[in-house]
């Protein structure tokens, strides 16, 4: 009988049978109960469902740490013959074990961690856990445990010097090693493996000058020492290890040069507001910043600058290697437009070498002059029957300054005091100031025109200036002299024996609008009946007799004389006297 196989999952073993008695020869017939107790042997050990088992355990997990494992299990099932206890071996070390019996017999098995871990001290461990019943003789099960202590990336990289240094002359070739570093890792695989770099967090010059070979540490130049005037570099250099959270750790290379090669000092001007400055600038404003590079060094790396030319502008130190181009005194524009800077740079080697740079500084105008007449008062004089869009005179005016800024526009201003005031002048001043007649004269209204006229440039601000115009109008005989008195065509004059001769028998009056001769009047008898008995003052205008009259005399006479101008060509007017 095997227990294991009828109850396998009870502790008490019973089998119940009926048992049935009858004779053949006979009527006996008779049942029988009969229960079997089935009591359990040890005959079965322990048993684990592996009996090898391999463990990947990280060097990282802390001391009590649990790792489960799968138990044993007995067939044997009485008390004493199941499955009773576990044990470690070695029992000292680095691992033990925990368990706990189930209600169904099974066991939570876990191997527990006692102490640190270190993969570079011991990467491997080989351990059995004993599985043992309680019977007699005792049984039992044993578990091959290989625990592999995998490696965590806790070791540093650790360069071999804490600084390295080395001298090397400014023409060495690009593919001379110029030094070795080495750093070594005690971690394994990718952990321990390193590559090596120029640090990203240093100057960038620097990772262009220099190189470094990611796995042997050789460094080689890079860039052009011969155009650095520095004379040592302090390259930081990092070893990295291959990890998944990778550690670095980093040393100096101290990287002396030996100038060996003498170069010309290197200019880089930044000319300002495109090299144009106002000549309104005031002294001391900066128009470049000068940088002097000088790749040499010791004699051959000082530099001295100056201006070739320093008229208006100066150099001036502003930092170390560095100038700034500044005014030195006030520019005018109308005297010169444009000019030439030109800054030279020495070094003090043997022999000098030098280099310079030459910009145009372009002055830009303002608007400083006012524009200027050539004469403060201009005089004219016009016919007062002139055609319209005659030009009676011409205005001018000069601006020194350029551009819009000695654009000069013309405008006529108010009359000017003293003058006889009209609504408006019948004149148009022209852009090219050119003065013409818009409307018509007459001389008997007016004799003076006078106004002012303004000369205004295109700049900002406006300035301006102004000069007086005086135009005379010349007279014309336009008029026809006008007799007031009498103010009849015709008048009747009495005369007596008692008017001896001599005597004024009447006054004639004219007057003329026109000056001058044209209104310079005399008076002519231009047509008489009377044998010279009358006569007319030419000036005057007085009709007198010439003679004593008598009885021979008495008559009835007709005078008709004419009031003349001495204008060209003249003009009259006409009265008939009867005496």
């Amino acid at each position: 009988l095997d227990r294991e196989q009828i109850c396998p999952f009870t502790t008490n073993c019973e089998i119940a049978l009926d048992v049935v008695v009858q004779s053949p020869l006979s009527h006996l017939f008779k049942k029988v109960a009969v229960k079997v107790v089935l009591k359990d042997i040890n005959d079965n050990s322990p048993k684990f469902p592996n009996p090898i088992v391999n463990l990947d355990v990280s060097e990282a997990v802390l001391v009590g740490a649990s790792i489960p494992l799968e138990g044993a299990s007995d067939a044997d099932r009485s008390k004493n013959n199941s499955l009773q206890s576990y044990e470690i071996v070695p029992t000292i070390g680095a691992f033990g074990i925990s368990y706990r019996q189930n209600l169904d017999g099974t066991t939570f098995l876990n191997l527990i961690v006692r102490e640190e871990l270190d993969h570079e001290t011991q990467d491997k461990y080989s351990l059995q856990i004993i599985a043992k019943d309680g019977g007699q003789p005792q049984r039992q099960g044993i578990l091959s445990v290989n625990v592999a202590i995998t490696d965590v990336n806790d070791n540093v990289p650790k360069f071999t010097k804490d600084n390295y240094t080395v001298t090397i002359d400014e023409n060495v070739s690009h593919t001379s090693v110029i030094i070795n570093v080495h750093a070594t890792d005690d971690d394994s695989g990718d952990n321990g493996n390193i590559t090596y770099k120029l640090s990203s967090h240093q100057d960038l010059k620097l990772r262009t000058l220099f190189n470094i070979d990611s796995i042997s540490g050789d460094m080689t130049i890079k860039g052009n020492l011969e155009k650095e005037a520095t004379a040592q570099y302090n390259v930081i250099v990092e070893a990295i290890d291959h990890a998944l959270q990778p550690f670095t750790s980093q040393t100096v290379v101290t990287i002396n040069v030996r100038d060996v090669i003498n170069s010309p000092p290197m200019l880089t001007v930044n000319v300002l507001s495109d090299a144009a400055i106002s000549e309104y600038a005031s002294v001391g404003t900066v128009i470049a910043h000068v940088a002097v590079k000088e790749s040499d060094r010791g004699r051959n790396g000082i530099v001295s600058c100056q201006l070739d030319d320093p008229n208006y502008f100066q150099l001036q130190g502003y930092d170390l290697d560095e100038y700034k181009v500044i005014v030195e005194k006030p520019i005018d524009s109308e005297i010169t437009q444009q000019q030439n800077v030109t800054i030279i740079c020495q070094d003090a080697g043997t022999p000098p070498l030098s280099s310079n740079f030459s910009f145009l500084v372009t002055v830009i105008d303002e608007n400083d002059n006012t524009p200027i007449f050539t004469n403060g008062r201009y005089f004219g004089k016009i016919s007062e029957n002139s055609r319209i869009g005659l030009s009676v005179l011409n205005v001018s005016a000069s601006d020194q300054d350029r551009g819009q800024n000695g654009r000069i526009r013309y405008f006529l201003g108010p009359e000017s005091a003293g003058h006889f005031k009209t609504p408006s002048t019948p004149f148009t001043l022209l852009s090219n100031g050119s003065l013409v007649l818009d409307r018509s004269l007459d001389y008997e209204s007016k004799q003076v025109f006078g106004f002012n006229v303004m000369a205004i440039d295109k700049g900002i601000p406006r300035l301006n200036s102004t000069a007086e115009i005086v135009v005379k109008v010349k007279d014309e005989n336009d008029n026809i002299p006008i007799i007031t008195f009498p103010n009849s065509p015709s008048y009747l004059i009495n005369v007596t024996f008692a008017d001896n001769k001599g005597t004024v028998i009447t006054r004639l009056r004219a007057i003329d609008s026109d000056s001058g001769l044209n209104g310079q009047l005399r008076y002519v008898i231009t047509s008489r009946n009377d044998s010279g008995r009358f006569e007319v003052d030419a000036e005057t205008g007085d009709i007198y007799t010439t003679k004593n009259y008598n009885l021979k005399d008495i008559d009835f006479y007709k005078l008709i004389i004419g009031v003349q101008d001495m204008g060209t060509p003249p003009m009259a007017a006409h009265i008939t006297i009867y005496v």
